[in-house]
């Protein structure tokens, strides 16, 4: 609950309402079906192959797979990712469009990429929340590594770099927020 408190709902009794995520980035509900989906880092190579990062719809009381299972990997008992990405992007964030500015683009879900350095786009099956239909880098954005994206109370897409952490090529002007324009 907002407050804190657990719902007399919940799988297990306590606060856990899913179990087996890696690196969780970014947590995004989706405006019309109210699905709750989530960005995760695969392995870091020092806890398995590099790449494996994730897209994942979560469920109640479902196993996510993690430490056992990662990449293309899948065993009974677990949910296998919506979409898996190797070479990893490092998904730094998540977010599902309302569509407020933008109605063709509602539902979408975005997410900013760190080691892709790049805003990636996931188009999900309105018939199958578990299908995605387009995964696209969107193009012209080359800014470096993208740690967030959000929707402003505008309705409009904003997004931050992540260049000065130690691991990006920063700019003069680093950090930087960023208003996408989409296109209708």
């Amino acid at each position: 609950h907002d407050d804190g408190t657990i719902p007399h709902d919940n799988p297990f009794g306590n606060a856990v309402w899913s179990y087996g995520h890696r690196n969780p980035q970014g947590l995004a509900w989706h405006p019309e079906t109210n699905n709750l989906y989530a960005s995760e880092h695969g392995p870091s190579v020092f806890d398995g192959p590099a790449g494996g990062d994730e897209v994942n719809l979560i469920e109640k009381s479902k196993n996510y797979g993690w430490p056992l299972v990662s990449h293309e990997k899948h065993y009974d008992g677990t949910e296998r990712p919506l979409i898996i990405f190797t070479p990893a992007e490092a998904p730094a964030s998540l977010l599902a469009y309302s569509g407020r500015q933008h109605a063709n683009w509602r539902g979408k879900l975005f997410f900013g990429a760190l080691r892709g350095e790049g805003l990636v786009r996931l188009e999900l099956d309105p018939h199958n929340p578990r299908k995605v239909l387009v995964a696209e880098k969107l193009e012209g954005i080359q800014v470096g590594r993208i740690r967030e994206v959000m929707e402003g109370p505008d309705g409009a897409v904003y997004f931050a770099t992540s260049n000065r952490d130690g691991r990006g090529k920063p700019a003069p002007e680093d950090d930087r927020i960023f208003r996408l324009s989409l296109k209708r």
